[in-house]
């Protein structure tokens, strides 16, 4: 291996960690290298983290990998059911990795496990039983159901419903004091809410509080509450 390619591999060895803090252990990275011996390749595992916990350097190449080698060649395969491993739901992706020349050297495989996708859906709470509904494609995979606007706005009423509840019972929400309505939006943050877009508009609107505020405090919570404090304090 020449210093260009080891100077590769050392930036995608990078992209293996940078899958396990985006994806989580619901994500397996792995990396080999490659080597052409007559018209055969070998190589072995050079860096590898996730969820696939058998998987250790220096292990050679897993027999999905050489067996499509040997079928397809070099070629990348992007987004298939890997069978190599029966007792998960693994969804895999295959990149073959060259230098300057065109040489074949590595390759970097990523593999979701879905099964454990669906298990972490099962346990959420029952305020997102609407985003639990799961079919099969015609590859026998898992896949989420697509959902229109409509139900999205449905799950975030249902969701600012209870959080609506529990900060004030059968009062009117919008009566409580600013301090306590901010304190509601921090929970929400917390939830995710406002990653689903138009959130931050319906809460602005039930809350009867400007969106201008809430993007005020979610971008700094303390300088909004110092503000507040102070705004209170004049009056």
């Amino acid at each position: 291996m020449n210093e260009i390619q080891t100077l590769m591999l050392e930036h995608y060895s990078k992209l293996i960690q940078m899958f396990k803090q985006q994806f989580g252990e619901s994500c397996h990275a792995v990396l080999y290298s490659l080597q052409k011996i007559g018209y055969k390749y070998r190589g072995q595992v050079i860096s590898s983290s996730g969820c696939l916990e058998s998987t250790q350097v220096g292990d050679p190449l897993p027999s999905f990998l050489s067996g499509h080698i040997k079928s397809n060649g070099v070629i990348d395969k992007f987004s298939f059911l890997n069978m190599h491993y029966p007792d998960m739901q693994l969804r895999s992706s295959i990149l073959f990795i060259r230098d300057g020349s065109a040489e074949v050297f590595a390759c970097l495989c990523i593999h979701h496990d879905l099964g454990n996708i669906v298990k972490v859906i099962e346990h959420l709470e029952d305020s997102v039983e609407t985003f639990k509904s799961v079919c099969f494609d015609a590859n026998n995979m898992y896949m989420l159901k697509t959902f229109k606007a409509a139900d999205v706005g449905e799950f975030v009423q249902k969701i600012l419903n209870e959080y609506f509840y529990a900060y004030a019972g059968d009062s009117d929400i919008t009566l409580l004091d600013n301090e306590l309505k901010l304190e509601l939006v921090s929970a929400l943050q917390e939830k995710g809410i406002f990653e689903v877009e138009g959130a931050i508009e319906m809460v602005a609107d039930q809350l009867d509080l400007s969106k201008f505020r809430i993007f005020s405090y979610l971008d700094d919570p303390k300088k909004e509450d110092v503000k507040f404090r102070a705004l209170k304090t004049e009056i």
